[in-house]
């Protein structure tokens, strides 16, 4: 099963589960299939981990504008 509209499959289970046609662990064994599994490189953690607290300040202190 190859998805190209993620946010309508999502959609169409969540109706599913909704309705009481499929239970989520129904759903999940019907639907969900894992095609590619990616890890996290332990080479560039520490940079991302930067970025991510800057994003985060940056993050604060824009939210107060609003």
């Amino acid at each position: 099963m190859d998805i190209t509209e993620a946010g309508c499959h999502g959609t169409m289970i969540l109706a599913g589960i909704g309705t009481g046609k499929f239970t989520l662990k129904e759903a999940i064994e019907k639907f969900i299939k894992i095609k590619d599994r990616f890890e996290p490189d332990k080479k560039i953690r520490e940079r991302y981990k930067e970025k991510f607290d800057e994003y985060k300040e940056i993050y604060k202190l824009v939210s107060e504008l609003y």
